[in-house]
């Protein structure tokens, strides 16, 4: 549960033989702020249906993570690593103030996340503002 941080799983049909991987899938939302991957560690109870009880146990082990990024977030493959997507760097500046003169605004971003190709930036606030032509957002610096 949400509450307990417990995902409680039960063998189903023959349930499994030893040495052979079981793998689960499942669904969930992320909370909405930042969060670094919590220790995950698996337990576990041992039936038979032949003696109708638990026979053993199997001690509390942590589960191996993956340590490796995801979209630039590092550990992004972790479980429950979350990172809410930000721009740390976002200046602007301009090459002229004179009224009627051409003027070059020169914007500086950086995202805490990988932006693929087709990725937007939208920057307002530009009033009275017009562009020759469309602009491209290309990693490093662009003189054109």
């Amino acid at each position: 549960s949400q509450g307990t941080g417990r995902l409680v799983l039960t063998a189903a049909g023959s349930g499994t033989a030893a040495g052979v991987a079981c793998e689960v899938y499942f669904t969930l939302t992320n909370p909405s702020s930042d969060q670094s991957s919590p220790s995950v560690s698996a337990a576990g109870e041992i039936y038979s249906t032949a003696d109708a009880g638990v026979i053993g146990s199997i001690s509390a082990a942590a589960m191996t993570k993956p340590g490796s990024s995801w979209y630039g977030v590092a550990n992004g493959y972790d479980p429950l690593e979350v990172l809410v997507p930000a721009w740390p760097v976002k200046t602007i500046y301009q090459s002229n103030p004179l009224a009627g003169a051409s003027n070059t605004l020169t914007v500086n971003v950086s995202s805490n996340y990988d932006l693929g190709e087709g990725s937007v930036l939208t920057i307002s606030g530009l009033t009275n503002a017009v562009a020759g032509s469309s602009i491209s957002l290309t990693s490093g610096s662009n003189d054109g």
